[in-house]
């Protein structure tokens, strides 16, 4: 594979005529076509020789005095290849609307890849925020519980190698932050 193949250039690069322009150039061409066939057909019909009947009869005179058979040939041989260059105009508008059909599968097929690219983010970033929310909810609990839970300091007076407890403090008594330090016998906030 050569390089042209393998990345082919953007759809924008490429300058198209838009599928409605293209089957109403078809259409027209086409009934140009037929319209300049049958302008030639008449034009063949009137320089046939005239049947026997007279010189000065009409177009449809001269048809009508043919054999069913020379009529049938006739029909068959003037309107063969118009519908012939019907046919093939058909194909070509087909493939035009295949390709057309193509390139908007393509485009489905790359969107659809990127849906899915960004429906697994966004999967991971649900699961992630579930994830934070377990842990605020833990978190939330916790913080309840110690928040709820009195909490009692006991200050303690040396006497010796004996502990006898001085005073009993609620931690919820104390406001802002208190520090404890050294004062005679003992720890006082």
């Amino acid at each position: 594979m050569t390089a042209s193949q393998e990345n082919p250039p953007p759809a924008e690069a490429i300058p198209s005529i838009p599928s409605n322009t293209r089957l109403h150039l078809a259409l027209g061409f086409g009934v140009l076509v037929s319209l300049g066939w049958l302008c030639a057909l008449y034009f063949l019909l009137w320089q046939t020789s005239p049947c026997p009947a007279g010189d000065n009869q009409s177009l449809w005179g001269r048809l009508a005095c043919r054999t069913p058979n020379e009529l049938g040939d006739f029909l068959a041989g003037a309107f063969a290849p118009l519908a012939f260059f019907w046919f093939v105009l058909a194909v070509l508008l087909q493939t035009l609307e295949l390709k057309s059909q193509r390139e908007e599968l393509h485009a489905t097929n790359l969107s659809g890849a990127q849906q899915a690219k960004w429906a697994k983010v966004n999967a991971k970033i649900m699961q992630e925020e579930q994830g934070l929310k377990v842990m605020e909810a833990l978190i939330s609990k916790v913080s309840y519980r110690l928040i709820s839970t009195p909490i009692f300091v006991e200050f303690l007076q040396l006497d010796g190698d004996r502990k006898s407890p001085r005073r009993l403090l609620n931690v919820d008594d104390i406001k802002g932050s208190a520090l404890l330090h050294k004062s005679g016998e003992g720890f006082i906030s």
